[in-house]
């Protein structure tokens, strides 16, 4: 079962629908006891960082949601603001973030349009095993710095090499949002899922 976090801050319904295409399916988390029935997380994500954090931290379940990721190792997927969530920290709102990914969030030069918003093509640096260029669907003006080590997919916006997807184990996040992109968004989640339930 994928769980979907409620925290008050994720486009949730588009996030069931494109699970409920790839023959999965979805509760909404709300609370532990539909926490326990998770074998499958996601984390979506829209808005202000600060606030998204407000948010998570209010709910009286999240220290076993960490523990259940970062302990037990439970399969974990943040989208847009959920992946930036994941990180140490954000510009925006100067807060610490979740701590998942040792990496930064940082607001976009302003030497273009903000936010990066419409479809960009990504190109994978071959640690997930997903078409080497896809085009997605993306709305941010924050992004997640590169790393050599974690990030998994990369694309370029006012001058700014930034994550478009990341790894660390069980954890995987991606700016983009797959239930926006059509039939690439839908096969990275069907790659993401099929792996997880071998």
């Amino acid at each position: 079962m994928i769980g979907i976090i409620d925290y008050k801050c994720g486009n949730i319904g588009s996030v069931s629908n494109m699970i409920s295409k790839l023959q999965y399916k979805s509760i909404v988390i709300n609370d532990e006891a539909s926490l326990s029935k998770a074998s499958f997380l996601v984390l979506p994500g829209v808005g202000n960082f600060a606030h998204g954090m407000n948010q998570f931290n209010l709910l009286p379940y999240k220290d076993i949601l960490i523990d259940k990721i970062k302990t037990q190792g439970m399969p974990t997927l943040g989208i847009c603001m959920g992946m930036q969530l994941m990180t140490l920290q954000s510009e925006e709102g100067h807060c610490p973030g979740l701590g998942l990914f040792d990496l930064n969030t940082f607001k976009f030069p302003n030497s273009g349009p903000l936010p990066h918003m419409g479809w960009s093509i990504t190109n994978s640096t071959g640690k997930l095993d997903v078409p080497k260029k896809s085009r997605f669907y993306f709305s941010h003006s924050y992004y997640v710095e590169y790393s050599d080590k974690l990030t998994t997919h990369y694309c370029e916006y006012n001058g700014i090499k930034f994550s478009a997807a990341l790894q660390k184990n069980n954890i995987i996040g991606c700016q983009f949002h797959p239930e926006k992109s059509h039939k690439f968004g839908m096969e990275f989640l069907k790659d993401i899922l099929s792996r997880s339930y071998e």
